[in-house]
């Protein structure tokens, strides 16, 4: 072989391993079929890297009915602290469980605390976006706190004027959710608020995930069936309370209602 073809032949092999190098070590964290697997979570969840892409706006998401998906779902529920079915002897917010009821089309890993989180981003056809959690502490095997719903950007300030002694109806004028979350909890009949929210752990609460931070808004539910305020939590580094501990609900922001 002469000289000149030797030189040429290296080069190529330098050239091919530098774009190798660049291009062919950061590997694609997320999958290109329409529906994450339980093949692909597992990918990205062991990858190195976290995954951001692909943008929302690159997607076109299923519109779940909003009836049916906010309020008859299997495997969570945005009203409820997830955390209350960790050690249940049926945890049906498993991770096998929501990728075979609602395979999800665009799934997050993000650095939550010096830990990587997950979550999954679903959307409703009453334009509700839902975030649903899960966490490194668990290997990532359930669905933590409160899933968060979303219906339109707004900030702390805007939640400034609410005090102790408020309603939800109050916080409504704010925020459309609270809605949602009055729908859900006037399911819940008297008798299970008791067990629940009153001698149980739980708190009847609006969670409301804002650009600046988030806020948790706890309530007791009076003989009128109004739920009024009884304390105001404001983070933000997007760090809450939940049964376990507090959990960090952190998003990329690209993911937030516009």
């Amino acid at each position: 072989m002469k000289i000149n073809s030797i030189k040429k032949y290296v080069a190529i092999l330098l050239l091919f391993a530098t774009v190798f190098f660049l291009f062919g070590c950061d590997e694609e964290i997320y999958t290109t079929e329409k529906y994450y697997s339980e093949e692909s979570i597992q990918k990205l969840i062991n990858s190195k890297s976290y995954a951001s892409k692909p943008q929302i706006s690159d997607i076109e998401l299923d519109k779940y009915p909003e009836e049916d998906f906010l309020f008859n779902n299997h495997c969570f529920s945005f009203y409820r602290d997830m955390d209350h079915f960790l050690f249940s002897s049926a945890s049906y917010n498993a991770l096998g469980s929501v990728l075979y009821e609602y395979p999800p089309q665009i799934v997050r890993t993000i650095k939550n605390n010096g830990q990587k989180s997950m979550y999954f981003i679903y959307e409703t056809d009453a334009s509700t976006r839902v975030f649903v959690f899960f966490y490194e502490t668990d290997n990532f095997g359930y669905t933590r706190g409160y899933p968060i719903i979303m219906k339109k950007s707004l900030s702390t300030k805007d939640f400034s004027s609410l005090e102790v002694g408020d309603t939800m109806a109050n916080v409504e004028e704010i925020d459309p959710i609270a809605a949602l979350y009055k729908k859900g909890y006037d399911k819940v009949s008297d008798k299970l608020v008791e067990e629940l929210y009153v001698k149980g752990q739980e708190k009847i609460s609006t969670v409301h995930y804002l650009n600046d931070g988030i806020i948790r808004i706890n309530y007791d539910r009076n003989t009128l069936g109004e739920y009024v305020i009884n304390k105001i939590i404001t983070s933000h580094d997007f760090t809450i309370p939940s049964l376990t501990g507090n959990l960090c609900y952190k998003i990329y922001p690209d993911d937030l209602v516009k």
